[in-house]
């Protein structure tokens, strides 16, 4: 067993993407008190699905 702090050298990693896909929606607020000023931003994470298809060491 190989163990990388933080990485290992010598290794070649193949992998094929699946998909992309959308997190759960994030959101924040900012907020001034007596101005009647509130913003609201907010979005959705992208993440990509792989699939790794071989581990060579050499």
């Amino acid at each position: 067993m190989l163990v990388g702090r933080p990485y290992l050298n010598n290794v070649k990693v193949s992998a094929a993407i699946l998909k992309e896909i959308s997190g759960k929606k994030v959101r924040g607020i900012k907020f001034k008190r007596r101005k009647n000023y509130t913003r609201t931003l907010g979005f959705r994470p992208r993440y990509l699905q792989v699939k790794i298809q071989d581990l060579v060491l050499q």
